[in-house]
């Protein structure tokens, strides 16, 4: 997408009732359990969160165990989904937002800054 089409889209969803935590790992070793600290960072953060749907395909066996050492940390979840992308719309938002973070935060030139600050105010970035 153009620039000029994602500051569109930016300025487009600004109003839009939704918000987004995003944590910044640098290189995990060991992927598998940055997602499982992200996970439990947010059930932690946010209360009463039944469904959680991943970008991604993963089999069964995957998700069994991951919501095993999930639970082991006394984080429950009743839906664990791993979806693709063009099955679902806010997979596709959420690529965008973490595309934003991530050129503002690797590069950070006039476009990328100023379409992150039109959409600061959804984004919250965990430590």
């Amino acid at each position: 997408m153009s620039w000029k089409s994602r500051l569109k889209f930016a300025k487009r969803i600004a109003n839009l009732n939704f918000s987004c935590r995003v944590s910044i790992y640098v290189n995990p070793i060991n992927q598998e359990n940055a997602l499982e600290k992200f996970i439990s960072e947010i059930v932690s953060i946010e209360d009463g969160i039944l469904k959680i749907i991943i970008d991604g395909k993963k089999g069964d066996r995957y998700i069994h165990k991951l919501k095993k050492s999930l639970k082991s940390k006394n984080v429950t979840i009743n839906r664990l989904l791993f979806v693709d992308d063009k099955s679902e719309g806010l997979i596709r938002l959420a690529d965008f937002i973490a595309g934003l973070v991530r050129s503002h935060v690797d590069n950070q030139n006039t476009d990328n800054t100023y379409m992150f600050n039109v959409l600061k105010h959804k984004i919250k970035i965990l430590n």
